[in-house]
Formats: C-alpha cells, structure tokens, sequence
C-alpha cells in the first residue's frame, strides 16, 4: 500500500463520512472514527511503502508484511471533521499515525497531528502533491517541508 494513497483516503473519507453526518443525518457532537486496510491476512500479507523515490517503490516497513491488522481508532468532533481545515488534518493524523505503527512506521509524514501539510511526504509523479497543495490553499491549511527526523 502506499502511503500517500492511505492518507488521501482517510482525509477525503473523513470530510465525506463528517458532512453526511452533519448535513444529512443533523449529527453533532463528538464522533468515534476508525480507519483499516483491508484486505489484510496470510493469502495477502500487505506493507506499506513509497513511491517518491523517482516513482521507483520503496518499502517503508521493510520486511514486516502483517497479515492482522486492527482498526485504527480516534475521536474528534463532528464539525471538524465537516469542515476542512486543520481541525480536520489533525484528526486524520492520528489515524494515519496509528495505522502506520501497526506496520511497524512510527509516523506516516503526511499530515501533523497539530493540522498541518507536509509537502515532501506527497510524490510529485502522482498529481497527489499538487491536489493536496491546492486543497490546502483553498482552506487555509498550512503547508509545511517539515522532516521528521528519527
């Protein structure tokens, strides 16, 4: 799987999931969200990796391919997750973060769990970097060359 994929998923999931809750279903309050890859098992051991490395895949787990992964869980609050904006990358950190420790990567790269974008996480060879780049500026969503560093 690759981890930029896994992010974008999450972050356009969570804004969908959270309108349709507000808007539709007249939900508020604080919202339980999970987020798992599927389908994960011994007929399909899965890891995740990159392709930022001139579009040339590269694994980020290494050799530990899982085959049971549990969902990730968070809570945030329904509006955030509605409207996109930091609140939301923020809430979508920590699923992407948790989902990335159970293939053994400590943290994923793509967003920060203070709301932020990191730019150098997101491949140039896909479109995702320029649309997650546009994305942000039409909300006000900070981006970042952010590191991290181990």
């Amino acid at each position: 799987m690759v981890d930029e994929a896994i992010a974008s998923v999450i972050l356009s999931g969570l804004v969908q999931l959270g309108q349709h809750a507000r808007d539709r279903a007249a939900a508020g309050g604080t919202a339980l969200i999970r987020a798992q890859v599927v389908p994960v098992n011994e007929l399909r051991p899965t890891a995740i990796g990159h392709n930022r490395s001139f579009g040339f895949g590269e694994s980020r787990t290494g050799d530990q391919y899982q085959t049971d992964v549990a969902p990730a869980e968070a809570a945030a609050a329904l509006e955030d997750l509605a409207t996109p904006g930091s609140q939301l990358v923020a809430a979508a950190a920590l699923l992407l973060d948790e989902l990335g420790q159970a293939f053994g990567v400590p943290e994923m790269g793509q967003v920060t769990r203070d709301g932020r974008i990191r730019r150098r996480y997101w491949g140039t060879n896909t479109g995702r970097r320029q649309a997650i780049e546009k994305w942000a500026a039409d909300h006000g969503i900070e981006v970042v060359d952010e590191v991290i560093r181990p």
